[in-house]
């Protein structure tokens, strides 16, 4: 059934992202599919912007949307490719290590994503977020919460992250994926605000 919702869930991206589908008509075939497999509101478009980038693609969103649906389900791992993007920055350099690292880990039970080091999934997540005006949000949140992450942050915090490139439905994906412990984000805003996100 795992692989069979995948497969489902895949050709909906691959139609979506080569254009032959709108995001709202993909949206809404995801939740026909499973209920938890749509996006909200905005997150839909965020979600299908992953799957057109190279360095994400529909294969590895639809199976992150897969897990989400399914947890605990394993699907056969994909073999990492090579680097398809030149000069992409760091963020989203080490957000790809994170989610691939997580990947092979809940597969195969290996962590480390291309150095292929042994590790264990981290459990919380850091959040670290000074404005300009001074005013700081320091926080521990476990990641066995991951799915609440958006309601349980600061609507201040969370407005800086997704300002920083990572939307709330992204958040919630990445870190329900078992990312390994290490900084996953870390951004100075064009307004002087200051956030990083590590997992611990």
């Amino acid at each position: 059934m795992t692989e069979h919702l995948h497969g489902r869930v895949r050709k909906i991206l691959d139609l979506a992202a080569s254009g032959k589908l709108a995001d709202e008509d993909a949206a809404q075939l995801l939740g026909a599919l499973h209920p938890r497999l749509a996006p909200e509101g905005d997150a839909v478009t965020h979600v299908l912007a992953l799957a057109r980038t190279p360095d994400f693609g529909p294969d590895l969103i639809a199976g992150l949307l897969t897990d989400r649906a399914l947890p605990g389900a394993r699907r056969p791992p994909r073999p990492p490719g090579p680097p398809s993007w030149n000069g992409i920055d760091d963020f989203v350099d080490r957000v790809t290590t994170s989610v691939e690292g997580a990947l092979d880990f809940a597969l195969d039970g290996r962590r480390g994503g291309k150095r292929g080091t042994p590790g264990r999934p981290g459990t919380t997540l850091r959040v670290e977020v000074e404005d300009s005006h001074g005013n700081d949000y320091r926080l521990n949140l476990p990641l066995a919460l991951a799915e609440h992450a958006p309601r349980l942050l600061p609507p201040a915090a969370l407005g800086a992250i997704e300002r920083a490139g990572l939307n709330e439905h992204a958040l919630t994906l990445l870190l329900s994926s078992q990312p390994a412990p290490g900084e996953i984000l870390s951004a100075n805003l064009d307004d002087g605000t200051e956030v990083r996100l590590v997992v611990q």
